[in-house]
């Protein structure tokens, strides 16, 4: 092969290379922005809330979800049953005996 030869090979190679890495990095930044949809925040609280009112079982947990790390705080007080879900950008709190749904986006 001559050097022109080469020289094409090369450019197509780089070419293609930041083809690729475009793609990946726009790919990663949808996920990011998808993964932060309110509403999707909002549901994710408000299910692990309901799901930790309904086990009942008092006491602080971490709990590893895809939008990150919650923490869930279930409290007692007499027939009252409070649970609160703190994720990175919101916070739901679900209350039984009335029951009661909060939820705030921080």
């Amino acid at each position: 092969m001559n050097r022109r030869g080469h020289s094409l090979i090369l450019i197509l190679v780089v070419i293609a290379m930041g083809a690729a890495a475009s793609a990946v990095f726009f790919s990663r930044l949808s996920l990011e922005q998808h993964r932060w949809q309110p509403d999707q925040v909002r549901t994710q609280a408000l299910w692990l809330a309901r799901s930790a009112l309904d086990t009942g079982v008092t006491g602080q947990r971490q709990v590893s979800t895809s939008l990150g790390e919650a923490t869930v705080d279930v409290g007692r007080n007499g027939p009252a049953i409070t649970v609160t879900v703190t994720l990175e950008r919101a916070q739901a709190t679900v209350q039984k005996s009335p029951y009661v749904e909060r939820y705030e986006a921080r």
